[in-house]
């Protein structure tokens, strides 16, 4: 019986010299802080997203009909937009003005950010009756709402609350996607 072996060589001037590079470059942009919690820099106030995912809006032709489809998508959710800016600069949203309370705010922030092509959402809103901030949480493959109640809560009963702290962005409790951002709000 005759011994097979395979050798594979790789020649330095055929490999790619990019490939590390642009490896790292779809793994930011998938999201390196994937099934982790995300601490919002307070300093800069900029969350990120995973641009490659999320709900497709068209982005990208202009920045005027970028920043009119946003602002349709925060209204179609019934979020109250009345006193809030939105601007676009590339994959950079900025969001100011003044909301009603805390988990608005968050909604709309994580709404704007879950659109595909969307990277960074500057955070520059006021709150009228400021509560305790949310976790934010960016899913992984796998996850389920009730695994990450049970991560953050120590039960995963409490799924319902991170369901109904997503809602409208979230119409059903199994229906979410690697590199969608949540918000994990605190107990009451």
């Amino acid at each position: 019986m005759a011994k097979l072996s395979i050798v594979l060589i790789i020649a330095p001037a055929l490999a790619p010299r990019q490939a590390p590079c642009q490896h790292w470059t779809l793994e930011r942009r998938v999201g390196m802080f994937e099934g982790r919690d995300i601490e919002k820099d307070k300093t800069m106030g900029f969350l990120d997203f995973a641009s490659a995912v999320g709900k497709k809006l068209g982005l990208g032709k202009s920045k005027e009909s970028d920043e009119a489809a946003l602002r349709k998508e925060v209204e179609a959710l019934g979020l109250a937009v009345g006193g809030v800016t939105i601007a676009v600069a590339g994959d950079t949203v900025t969001v100011g003005g003044t909301t009603s309370d805390q988990a608005e705010k968050e909604k709309i922030l994580i709404a704007l950010g879950n659109v595909q092509g969307v990277a960074k959402v500057e955070d520059e809103l006021q709150v009228e009756q400021p509560a305790p901030e949310a976790v934010y949480y960016t899913v992984v493959r796998g996850d389920t709402l009730w695994g990450i109640s049970k991560k953050h809560y120590g039960s995963g009963n409490k799924y319902m609350t991170i369901f109904e702290a997503n809602t409208p962005m979230l119409g059903h409790p199994d229906k979410i996607y690697p590199g969608q951002m949540l918000r994990i709000p605190p107990l009451d």
